[in-house]
């Protein structure tokens, strides 16, 4: 399959003329927002299979509504390699469906049905097609799930060798007329509150984190005449955001921080590259009446 640099790249050249999005949201989720919008735009066909309606599946031609893990039957593998059984919790909500009835449909319409008519008909395929799960059955699966063979794991190092091999990173050069444009670092990542933007939805989760901030060092915030709660214009060499800023003192200077899970934030419009840091400086955001902060 292709990369996500590679599938935004083939819309643009026009490889590529169809889209279809399972349960991805390239618009919030990927570097170069910006770029994935005009992408989808200008995609002759996209097709989004979601639980909410994203902003790229706002842009899609054609949208499935899927069900949420509560409303559905099936097994996940995690990172321990453990199979467990998902249990359906409440009923779907109308019309939505579970991923596999809804990809069986749209095969079956294009005339080609895969020949799904239960969820463990999935299941069986995936025993009969990856070694990793031969012999084990969804009907029998216990309520702890089974830990798949290791024998069967494919491993990327070779146990005889070091339990760990080092490489050289290598650091992006940019000009120094770009530090001095734009001196603060932005890091996106998680908070410890939110999972995706899926979490954002939560009226509880949202007690406790509701929108989008940007937190910075005591002491930049002094530089720049700001205050705990103030809004602030965060600006990078393609793309700029407004967000409440909060104040804290065990931030490096230099450093601003944003949590990437708020779409109607959009912190991926400032950035350019598959990364998750990019320049950027900062100013305070002030009323176009009065000229006072909000």
């Amino acid at each position: 399959g292709k990369t996500a640099n590679e599938i935004v790249t083939g819309i643009e050249n026009g490889e590529i003329r169809a889209l279809y999005l399972v349960g991805a949201d390239p618009i919030t989720d990927y570097p170069n927002a910006a770029r994935w919008e005009r992408a989808l735009r200008k995609c002759e066909f996209v097709a989004a299979q979601d639980i909410f309606l994203s902003p790229s599946a706002s842009l899609a031609h054609c949208v499935f509504p899927a069900c949420s893990y509560a409303e559905k039957d099936g097994t996940m593998t995690n990172i321990e390699h453990r199979v467990q059984r998902i249990r359906q919790a409440i009923p779907p909500l109308e019309p939505t469906m579970p991923d596999w009835c809804i990809l069986e449909a749209v095969a079956g319409e294009m005339g080609s049905s895969m020949g799904y008519y239960h969820v463990q008909d999935v299941f069986q395929e995936i025993t009969e097609t990856i070694p990793l799960y031969k012999g084990l059955s969804f009907d029998t699966l216990p309520e702890d799930g089974v830990i798949l063979d290791p024998k069967h794991i494919p491993r990327r190092r070779d146990p005889e060798k070091s339990l760990f091999s080092f490489a050289p990173v290598r650091t992006r050069e940019e000009p120094s007329t770009l530090a001095e444009r734009y001196p603060f670092e932005l890091m996106v990542t998680s908070s410890m509150y939110h999972f995706g933007s899926i979490t954002t939805r939560s009226a509880n989760i949202l007690k406790l984190c509701p929108h989008g901030y940007a937190e910075l060092n005591k002491k930049d915030a002094e530089d720049h005449g700001l205050s705990d709660g103030d809004v602030i214009k965060i600006e990078s060499p393609v793309g700029s955001i407004e967000t409440p800023v909060r104040v804290v003192e065990r931030f490096p200077q230099g450093l601003i921080f944003v949590p990437v899970h708020f779409p109607e934030l959009g912190v991926y419009r400032l950035f350019d590259e598959n990364t998750n840091v990019c320049r950027a400086k900062i100013s305070k955001k002030v009323s176009e009446e009065n000229g006072v902060r909000p």
